[in-house]
């Protein structure tokens, strides 16, 4: 889900769970990432850190 954008930026604030499932074991976590695109058409990923 995308939280917040720039354009003046190019960056967009998102927000996303994952889970795992190990054996009868299940894991879930939000987790919040800002995903940039360069004035030369590159993509860069930041990743908030998370603990489980």
């Amino acid at each position: 889900m995308t939280t917040s954008s720039s354009n003046g930026k190019r960056t967009l604030q998102c927000s996303g769970a994952i889970s795992v499932t190990v054996g009868d074991v299940k894991a879930s976590k939000e987790v919040e990432f800002a995903v940039q695109k360069s004035a030369d058409g590159k993509l860069s990923v930041s990743v908030t850190p998370f603990q489980f």
